[in-house]
């Protein structure tokens, strides 16, 4: 079959081929029979120009003669009241006038004898028109009936031109072997429609087919749905659980933080008391150890040998009272030097020493506040850093949320291009039941084009929608 129907084709491109030619030199020869047309019709046209100022000319002198007969009316009449007055009357008329009983009434014989010349020459005037008219009328009637055969000539010789052209023949000879093909093409149009109806039979099977699967497809949409709707649902409650929490442990925060503060100021308050107070003992230290340096020196000085070192033994035996008692007031510390000038230096230069351990201290101090300072901004930078985390919890548990909706929206887009797709098969499943049977191939092949369109689309937008979703994450 299919050979046959190649063979077929080729032969009725070449046939087609053929006949494009012979429609090419038709036309050739229309063209030339149309420019002669054209001609003719040309002639035809200066014809009735002619017909048409023949026609003016002819009103033009038809007037010219009403004119002329309406004057030699008048002066007829002008005349027949002139003599009719004259023969009533009597009246004698003369070479140059006339006397009349009653009156005197002169007329002129030579007014008269040109009114009767000019009565004359208007006749012979309208003879002669009336002559050229009936000459135009002739001419008039002629150029019509001219006008006409040549019409009627050019309808016969363009059908009897054609008509014996060895082309128009060639034409028929061709129509005929034509038609005898085509009634040969009719036979296998009809082996055809018998294979179409059993392709027809299984393509509706397929199509009840394809609607059952189609239906079952769209149960399992509804249900992934539905439950795509109750865990959207459920996300939902956890989100509004989750949100209340959060804004309670805000308001717990804000609540505990004014108390936080006071308890954090009161630490370090203690802190820089207890550092003071450490301070002090390290500074008393020091003054005991040069007081029993002092002490040491001044026994060495005043020295009787061993008067003098029981003495020091006893006052080193009671000196730790002593110190006791210049650490607890200070007025006996300065009592005690005073025995020589050089105690006396001796006591300014350590005055000296305390106030610069004193401005030591005090730096120290102001050391310790700048480092609690920034002990406490950096307890504030790591609660900030902890309220930045738990939004950034919050925004992912916003963004899974986002995805989860994102992906719903996808389903329902997916599942309404399927009922889509579901009605426009309706249509082409009507159309190719109320389609005559030749139409129905072709329909066919449009149904299978478009479905494998929807699937290309609904795999690219599949496609294109996971990594966006992805990188949205």
């Amino acid at each position: 079959m299919e050979e046959a129907v190649l063979e077929l084709n080729t032969y009725l491109s070449h046939e087609n081929g053929r006949l494009q030619e012979l429609a090419d030199i038709l036309q050739e020869k229309h063209r030339i029979m149309s420019q002669e047309f054209s001609k003719l019709q040309e002639r035809v046209e200066t014809a009735e120009s002619r017909v048409s100022v023949l026609e003016t000319m002819i009103d033009d002198l038809q007037w010219d003669i009403d004119k002329i007969r309406k004057r030699e009316q008048r002066l007829n009449r002008h005349l027949a009241d002139v003599l009719e007055r004259v023969n009533s009357k009597g009246y004698k008329v003369y070479g140059a006038g006339s006397s009349l009983y009653g009156g005197t009434i002169t007329i002129n014989a030579r007014k008269f004898e040109e009114m009767n010349a000019e009565l004359e020459e208007n006749k012979e005037l309208a003879e002669n028109r009336l002559k050229e008219l009936e000459e135009l009328r002739q001419d008039l009637e002629e150029v019509t009936t001219q006008n006409e055969k040549l019409k009627v000539e050019l309808r016969r010789a363009v059908e009897e031109a054609v008509k014996e052209t060895p082309e128009y023949r060639c034409m028929q000879s061709q129509f005929s072997v034509l038609y005898n093909e085509s009634l040969q093409l009719k036979a296998h149009l009809d082996e055809a429609r018998t294979l179409l109806h059993g392709t027809r039979t299984t393509h509706q099977r397929q199509v009840e087919l394809i609607e059952k699967d189609e239906v079952s497809l769209h149960k399992k949409l509804r249900t992934e749905v539905i439950q795509l709707e109750d865990t959207l649902a459920q996300v939902r409650k956890e989100y509004e659980m989750l949100r209340i929490e959060f804004e309670q442990t805000l308001a717990a925060n804000e609540q505990a933080g004014p108390i936080n503060r006071e308890m954090r100021h009161l630490i370090s308050s203690l802190q820089n008391h207890n550092h003071q107070l450490k301070g002090e003992v390290l500074r008393y230290k020091r003054k005991l150890r040069e007081a029993q340096s002092d002490l040491s020196k001044i026994r060495s000085r005043s020295g009787n040998a061993l008067l003098q070192s029981q003495s020091s033994t006893e006052e080193t035996k009671e000196e730790p009272p002593e110190i006791k008692q210049e650490l607890d007031d200070p007025s006996a510390q300065a009592s005690v030097p005073k025995a020589t000038p050089e105690d006396i230096n001796e006591m300014k230069a350590r005055r000296d020493e305390e106030e610069r351990e004193r401005e030591r201290r005090e730096r120290e101090r102001e050391r310790e506040k700048e480092k609690e300072k920034e002990r406490e901004r950096e307890k504030e930078k790591e609660k900030e850093r902890e309220r930045e985390k738990q939004k950034q919890k919050e925004s992912e548990k916003e963004r899974d949320i986002a995805f989860l909706l994102v992906l719903i929206v996808a389903y329902l887009s997916v599942s309404r291009k399927a009922q889509e797709s579901q009605k426009e098969m309706k249509l082409l499943l009507d159309m190719y039941r109320s389609a005559p049977k030749e139409q129905r191939d072709k329909v066919q092949l449009m149904a299978a084009e478009k479905k494998a369109k929807a699937e290309d689309s609904q795999n690219i937008t599949i496609d294109r929608q996971v990594p966006f979703l992805l990188f949205s994450q």
